[in-house]
């Protein structure tokens, strides 16, 4: 009896460090992804600090919900032509621009004096950019709205500021705005797990790695792969796999906006 109880005491007390192990396990995990998604978050606001930040890829993947989620991280009042916070402030496309100047007064030093539109360090996020300024119309919109390219190259010297776009397709959007983007992000998909959102996503840092959808390479291993990698980043420039954790609490904007600036009713009420 006596041997029966000690091996039953024997099984609880290896049940419970096996317990103990799973839960150390399971809070070093969490810690790890925990870091991840932080360093991931300090990146994102950085380059959307740094510089003009193109976000693209196809129909529901989640262009806004990544916008959403650095204008969370950021908590600084800004433009848009959607509303995605109350810190936001919508305004209308037309209002971009450097006045009547074009790159003519530019070049022969004949610069008219403008009056400010915007405020100092208050960045301008465009939600989908190819409807309104599209690439078939290059031509046309270099006529009609010369002013914009010009706004968004001095953007930072006229306002401290930095103008971001999202499209579904990078090359749908109006040529000579999308040349002024310094850092290029690719949305794979938006995973819905739980109370968060978890943003799959493609980085790169030049323009034409990112139109042609240039995979990551792999992780180095040896020393040969070390240099192709060196070799890869040279031709290509850095190409990482990122993903972003935002919390659905986050989520303020309607995703059906658009339905109400269009139909003369109240458009798409839900965000299901």
């Amino acid at each position: 009896m006596i041997w029966v109880l000690i091996g039953f005491i024997f099984l609880v007390f290896i049940g419970l460090v096996i317990k103990l192990i799973l839960i150390v396990r399971s809070k070093l995990i969490k810690k790890k992804e925990n870091k991840y998604y932080k360093e991931q978050n300090r990146w994102l606001v950085e380059q959307f600090r740094r510089c003009n930040v193109a976000v693209f890829g196809k129909k529901g993947t989640g262009k806004d919900l990544l916008f959403a989620h650095v204008i969370y991280l950021r908590k600084e009042c800004h433009y848009a032509n959607i509303p995605y916070n109350e810190l936001t402030e919508v305004i209308p496309l037309n209002i971009i621009g450097v006045g009547s100047n074009n790159y003519k007064n530019v070049l022969e030093n004949n610069i008219k004096k403008i009056e400010r539109t915007f405020k100092n360090c208050t960045d301008i996020y465009l939600s989908d950019a190819g409807i309104f300024f599209p690439s078939q119309y290059n031509e046309t919109l270099d006529k009609l709205y010369a002013g914009i390219p010009i706004f968004m190259a001095l953007s930072r010297q006229l306002y401290q500021l930095n103008v971001h776009f999202n499209s579904q397709e990078l090359n749908r959007v109006w040529n000579k705005i999308r040349e002024q983007a310094d850092c290029y992000i690719r949305v794979l998909q938006s995973r819905f797990v739980g109370p968060f959102v978890y943003i799959d996503t493609i980085s790169y840092q030049q323009y034409n790695s990112a139109e042609k959808g240039i995979l990551p390479p792999l992780k180095p291993r040896n020393k040969k792969e070390r240099r192709e990698l060196e070799e890869f980043t040279a031709r290509n420039g850095e190409v990482v796999y990122r993903t972003f954790r935002m919390h659905k609490r986050e989520i303020k904007f309607d995703t059906y906006y658009f339905s109400k600036v269009f139909f003369d009713d109240e458009g798409v009420i839900s965000n299901d």
